[in-house]
């Protein structure tokens, strides 16, 4: 388009690589995904106390997974629910590091 060197790409250079992935490196944002899923199930579950199916019903709603996957993604983040469990994060804590979500416990 005529112009666009001039009035775009000149003034504003590109902030993001365009480059194609290499081929073999994690998906670092599914990982930074699946670590929040295991935050929030442990929030819907132990601080909440809601029921399994209805924490499923909710991680549903947050992420736009279905329950299957969302069974399949916490199963691969078994160790950090294991230590979500073990440290017993407070709402608080829970807030500090992912601060966009609502972590309060009344019902």
């Amino acid at each position: 388009m005529r112009g666009h060197e001039t009035l775009f790409t000149n003034l504003f250079p590109p902030s993001v690589s365009l480059e194609a992935p290499k081929q073999g490196h994690r998906n670092t944002q599914t990982d930074r995904r699946d670590d929040v899923l295991a935050h929030r199930y442990y929030y819907w579950v132990h601080l909440r106390r809601n029921r399994y199916d209805d924490a499923l019903a909710e991680l549903e709603k947050e992420f736009f997974l279905s329950a299957a996957v969302v069974v399949q993604r916490l199963d691969r983040r078994r160790e950090l629910l294991r230590e979500l469990v073990a440290g017993k994060p407070n709402p608080r804590q829970l807030g500090v590091k992912l601060p966009h979500f609502n972590w309060q416990v009344q019902k």
